[in-house]
């Protein structure tokens, strides 16, 4: 089991969530899904919903608001320590940030896009530093960012969060890092197929499960779709789904698997 740190290093995902019109009909179906428990937060935060794996929190959901994105999407945030500075430096590497947001007491958070206009979130922590549980089934294992121009979306995240980036010779596969630990991935636009790249420039989130066959055929009958996969990878068989909601994210077989190292 993989808990996360009392406070995330900035730079680092360190959240998800879902932003969606209909919570009762996301839990219901992420709950069978994933086997989450749900624990419903203060009205003083818009009843934001806390998903959970044996009392660990590992992602929330969020009611759409009004000019907010156009269908329910799942959303990275990466942990800072001063989100108003972190928009600051968002904007001067060419980015867009809202204003800072106070979730209640447990963060200050934002909504952004980088320079090449992939949506992601910034996390400060007041006393919920983000997920609890990580690396497990039903929790959170991977946030990889797709975009068509990776050398200037790498670029911003370098000038934003201080992140390095590591290829290897044979892929175009790029894996940002912090002191040489992979934090994410950078995915080429064009190895992804349709409907994934009608997203355009998105982060795309990983969660873990026992068996990839078995949630792809669970999640059918609860009335979600397959767009991609099957796939076997060196670090464990990957699928992507679209909720029935329209939000699309993606499960890996959590055993198999290990932080990409560039390969």
């Amino acid at each position: 089991m993989s808990e996360g740190p009392p406070r995330y290093r900035e730079g680092t995902p360190c959240w998800v969530d879902l932003l969606t019109d209909d919570r009762d009909a996301a839990a219901e179906f992420y709950g069978q899904l994933f086997g989450w428990d749900f624990a419903v937060g203060d009205p003083a935060a818009g009843l934001y919903t806390f998903c959970q794996v044996g009392g660990h929190s590992v992602a929330g959901i969020a009611r759409r608001s009004a000019g907010g994105a156009t269908e329910a999407v799942w959303t990275t945030y990466l942990a800072v320590d001063d989100a108003a500075g972190a928009a600051a430096r968002i904007r001067a590497a060419g980015g867009v940030a809202t204003e800072p947001l106070e979730l209640a007491e447990h963060a200050v958070l934002l909504t952004a896009s980088d320079a090449v206009g992939a949506v992601f979130g910034v996390w400060q922590a007041g006393d919920f530093p983000g997920a609890e549980l990580v690396d497990e089934p039903g929790s959170l294992v991977w946030n990889e960012l797709v975009v068509s121009d990776g050398d200037r979306a790498i670029d911003f995240y370098h000038r934003v969060f201080g992140h390095g980036a590591r290829t290897s010779p044979d892929s175009d596969y790029a894996v940002l890092e912090l002191d040489d630990q992979p934090v994410g991935g950078v995915l080429p636009l064009r190895a992804v197929e349709e409907p994934i790249a009608a997203l355009g420039p998105h982060w795309a989130v990983y969660f873990g499960v026992e068996s990839t066959e078995d949630t792809l055929a669970h999640a059918r009958r609860l009335g979600a779709t397959t767009v991609d996969g099957p796939n076997d990878t060196p670090y464990g068989r990957v699928a992507t789904l679209r909720d029935p909601q329209g939000a699309f994210f993606s499960v890996v077989d959590a055993r198999d698997v290990d932080p990409p190292d560039g390969g």
